[in-house]
């Protein structure tokens, strides 16, 4: 019986600590991505400025 306490205790310790993981792998993705479009963004500004067509 108070190994069932304690487990309905635990879990929404645990789902917190589960969202919090995915929220910060959101942010490193969301990050990942920006610095993503920053460098592409810069290779089309070279591109633009020294591309031959």
């Amino acid at each position: 019986m108070s190994g069932h306490v304690i487990e309905s205790q635990l879990k929404p310790y645990k789902s917190q600590i589960k969202s919090r993981k995915s929220n910060k792998l959101r942010y490193v993705r969301y990050r990942f991505l920006e610095s993503l479009g920053e460098i592409r963004r810069k290779i089309g500004c070279f591109y633009q400025k020294y591309a031959v067509f």
